[in-house]
């Protein structure tokens, strides 16, 4: 896990999301662990690269969280990403900044 400074507290919270990058059509699963103001690390089957453009929205469109509106999808950028290993398999962690409107 990183250990940085932050600019906003984190919330964890497990729900979740759907992704997809700006170079694909369709939306993969993955599992929020925490979100804030600015960004939200989830983690994936899939690696992303550092600097990749994606859209995220809720799975369950009736979550209620105070950061992000459940219909809402929003664009943000990868910030990291790093193998992690859980129950036999491995995952991936994902840091991403939410992009400013």
């Amino acid at each position: 896990m990183h250990n940085m400074n932050r600019n906003y507290t984190r919330q964890y919270y497990e729900t979740k999301i759907l992704f997809s990058t700006t170079d694909k059509n369709t939306w993969d699963k993955a599992t929020m662990k925490n979100i804030s103001k600015g960004g939200m690390y989830f983690e994936s089957h899939l690696y992303l690269n550092r600097g990749d453009t994606i859209a995220i929205e809720f799975a369950d469109k009736t979550a209620n969280n105070q950061f992000l509106h459940p219909k809402q999808n929003i664009c943000s950028k990868v910030i990291w990403c790093h193998s992690i290993n859980k129950e036999a398999k491995t995952l991936y962690g994902i840091g991403i900044l939410f992009n400013k409107r």
